[in-house]
């Protein structure tokens, strides 16, 4: 009976143990989860969660593209890919994954998706930290004014009404093509400088002595030819 009562107290022991550092665990990730290292994580992905971070273990991305490639000035940009009004958006049924989903499986459908990398742990200090800067941007978003929340970007293209067709699409590039080549600048032509052949030279001293008379009659083949005979190495062979 004594040794079933001291295995008991072991176990529970042991679960006391494990329950506490889980807790100081959650309590410490909730304590560097910071809007301001959500924040970096946004602009220096690379570097803190992807191929450039020098613990592998934290290495989550698997590009060196960061977040803010796509969402501009760390998702504080009013437009298109805004993170101003994300967090009150979650959570909300996912066509893809099949269920309802919070903000933080929508940040990791990011990480395994867009980042091309591996999901974060749902309690971990980059997790939490994300979270929490997505959540100030939200409350920055409620005290902006109109001018401020402003889009400022171009329209959307406009489908038209009608099927594609390729010979409209044929001459639309060749419209296209003609308008840059007309704006392009041309490069100034070079004049070549033929090389200048003395037929002194070419047939040495005595034979331009000799053909002094009919000198303008010399046949260019034979200047040619008898220009690579009077190299110091003698003809090509």
């Amino acid at each position: 009976m004594k040794p079933v009562i001291a295995v008991c107290g072991l176990i529970g022991i042991v679960i006391v143990i494990v329950a506490w550092q889980w807790d100081a665990r959650r309590t410490a990730a909730a304590t560097a989860a910071t809007e301001e290292y959500g924040r970096r994580l946004i602009v220096e992905t690379s570097v803190l969660i992807g191929p450039d971070q020098p613990d592998p273990a934290m290495r989550y991305t698997g590009s060196r593209l960061q977040c803010g490639s796509c969402h501009l000035k760390a998702g504080a940009e009013p437009g298109t890919l805004s993170l101003l009004e994300t967090d009150p958006r979650y959570p909300r049924p996912s066509g893809r994954d099949g269920l309802v989903g919070d903000i933080k499986l929508r940040l990791n459908g990011c990480m395994t998706r867009s980042m091309n990398g591996r999901a974060l742990p749902l309690d971990s200090p980059e997790m939490n930290a994300m979270v929490a800067y997505l959540r100030a941007l939200n409350g920055r978003f409620m005290l902006m004014e109109k001018t401020r929340r402003a889009v400022h970007e171009p329209k959307p293209f406009a489908t038209p009404d009608r099927a594609a067709s390729p010979v409209a699409g044929r001459g639309v590039f060749d419209a296209l093509r003609a308008l840059s080549r007309r704006r392009r600048p041309r490069p100034p032509r070079r004049k070549r400088s033929k090389p200048r052949l003395s037929v002194s030279a070419a047939l040495g001293t005595r034979q331009f002595q000799r053909r002094r008379g009919h000198a303008s009659r010399v046949d260019g083949r034979a200047v040619h030819q008898s220009a690579h005979a009077a190299r110091p190495g003698g003809p090509d062979r």
